[in-house]
């Protein structure tokens, strides 16, 4: 298949290009009264320290945090019996996203579809989907279809990603592959359960791998990343993670889940690529002699990368979630968890100034078929 680039970058809006690790290494977290914790100085020294991420900041100084998160309530943890999915969105604040619908199409057997950076084969019949999709992007940060399957997705920083880019600067790149966002309007476009499209994007993943700038303004080395994604129907959703053409999924039946920017498969899992824990010894990141108990979060994470943001998030959306006991987790308490801690954002455009709110339920109705409800306001 073809390899390319889209011309569709913007020049950087600043001297320097925005640059996420150097930003989370300053210390800023997200949410809750906790954007000053990491900083001993608090957010008037982030605001001074001169560095590249002056394009974080507002008109007034402000910094914007960093914070992009996915979780999903099963019906029997909700008040209305149905699946609801969140996901806020990390974008830059000038990635607009407009929320936009494609109808259900018929294609013929030689069309092909030209995403980001690679040319793939499209397939016979693509579903009705609706997503949030940043302006120059193919693909959705979050979005559903028309049998109610629901994904939002989240960078995370792999070994495999690190050792990519790496060889990228040493001037061997890896061939360009696929976006994760692209990632997530195939497998709502090409899957009828939550299911179905995690086995689309698990298939695409091995075959294209994910090398390439998610962000515009960086290059591949700065604005590249892994994916992890929670994918939902009415019945189930699976939490799958990735590192470069490999990946774990887990599937979860009851309860809430929560994920962030950082790997949190461990020990157990139901399914994952066939070399998934051979490849990590033979790298050296987990002992051959304990093989038996591989850690895919443990063996993969990128250490080098800091994780104060995603840690925190993570235990925030654990504490929230106790607050909210099985069947009592509804709209009004996502409402809540959203003023709280600004990750339970469903189906919707996040952005680091002002966030569009679109929460999404995804039940089945009287008839059998699958129904989906989306509220749109702002946060």
């Amino acid at each position: 298949m073809a390899a390319f680039r889209h011309d569709h970058r913007p020049q950087s809006l600043t001297a320097d290009p925005l640059d996420r690790r150097e930003f989370l290494r300053n210390g800023a977290a997200v949410g809750c009264g906790l954007l000053a914790l990491l900083s001993p100085d608090g957010l008037s020294a982030l605001a001074e320290t001169p560095s590249r991420t002056k394009s974080m900041h507002g008109a007034k100084g402000r910094v914007f945090p960093l914070s992009c998160d996915t979780m999903v309530a099963l019906p029997d943890a909700t008040t209305i019996g149905a699946t609801i999915l969140g996901k806020n969105s990390d974008r830059p604040v000038f990635d607009c996203q407009p929320l936009v619908h494609h109808p259900r199409q018929e294609h013929s057997p030689e069309a092909s579809l030209e995403l980001e950076y690679r040319t793939i084969p499209q397939v016979p019949q693509t579903y009705a989907t609706t997503g949030s999709s940043p302006y120059w992007c193919w693909g959705f940060e979050e979005g559903f279809n028309e049998f109610g399957v629901a994904i939002g997705n989240e960078a995370i920083f792999t070994k495999t990603f690190a050792d990519a880019a790496a060889a990228s600067k040493a001037g061997t790149p890896p061939e360009l592959g696929l976006l994760g966002m692209d990632l997530l309007r195939l497998g709502l476009e090409r899957g009828k359960t939550a299911r179905e499209a995690l086995d689309v994007i698990t298939s695409l993943v091995e075959h294209y791998g994910q090398w390439g700038s998610g962000v515009p303004t960086m290059d591949d080395e700065t604005g590249g990343y892994d994916n992890s994604y929670i994918i939902a129907d009415g019945k189930e959703a699976w939490i799958l993670e990735t590192a470069g053409k490999r990946w774990v999924a887990r599937r979860v039946t009851r309860g809430v889940a929560a994920i962030s920017n950082q790997p949190s498969i461990r020990t157990q899992w139901d399914l994952a690529s066939e070399d998934l824990v051979e490849y990590a010894i033979d790298k050296g990141w987990w002992p051959r002699d304990k093989k038996n108990e591989f850690d895919f979060a443990r063996a993969y994470i990128d250490l080098k990368t800091p994780l104060q943001l995603s840690h925190l998030r993570v235990q925030r959306s654990r504490q929230l979630r106790r607050l909210h006991p099985a069947g009592r987790f509804g709209t009004p308490c996502a409402d809540v968890v959203d003023a709280g801690h600004s990750v339970y954002r469903s189906l919707r455009s996040g952005f680091r100034h002002r966030q569009p709110v679109a929460q999404s339920a995804l039940h089945r109705g009287p008839n059998g078929q699958d129904r989906h409800r989306t509220a749109a306001g702002e946060a």
